[in-house]
């Protein structure tokens, strides 16, 4: 009986650590009044089909003061000269997040190395021109929204 009894509790807190221990691939954006999911979906850097399935959308007409969900799970292949404080830094996250994201165990990290990062709504907007740069690409110029056009 007393094996049963532990098994069981141990099952339970099993359970309850898959629970608590599951992190969240997505961030929040509030749609401003202007907003279309296209126009969304190229300044975070994911695609209009994306976003209307992770919010479960039929078509692209959403409405102002709702919130999308943005896929915000991101892989970053470490480069020559790259430190875990120097990324935490340029993303705007924290050294022990992108280490809990990894399961890395000390601030080491090896050229060629992909790191999992799940990022602010903030940090996902300048995610691909930061990838860019750090590429020697030039940065992707994003089309003008009519919002931006008006003076």
């Amino acid at each position: 009986m007393k094996k049963l009894v532990i098994s069981l509790a141990g099952g339970i807190l099993l359970s309850g650590f898959a629970v608590t221990s599951s992190v969240s691939a997505e961030a929040d954006y509030k749609i401003q009044k202007g907003d279309t999911v296209s126009e969304i979906a190229e300044t975070y850097g994911t695609t209009t089909e994306d976003i209307k399935e992770l919010n479960n959308l039929s078509s692209s007409i959403i409405v102002t003061g709702d919130k999308l969900k943005i896929d915000n799970r991101r892989v970053l292949e470490v480069q020559k000269g790259d430190t875990l404080s120097e990324l935490a830094r340029d993303l705007d996250v924290d050294v022990n997040d992108i280490k809990d994201w990894n399961k890395l165990d000390s601030d080491t990290i090896v050229i060629g190395q992909d790191l999992k990062l799940d990022l602010s709504i903030d940090s996902l907007k300048n995610f691909d021109e930061f990838v860019a740069e750090r590429n020697g690409q030039a940065p992707v110029q994003k089309q003008e929204s009519n919002k931006e056009k008006k003076c």
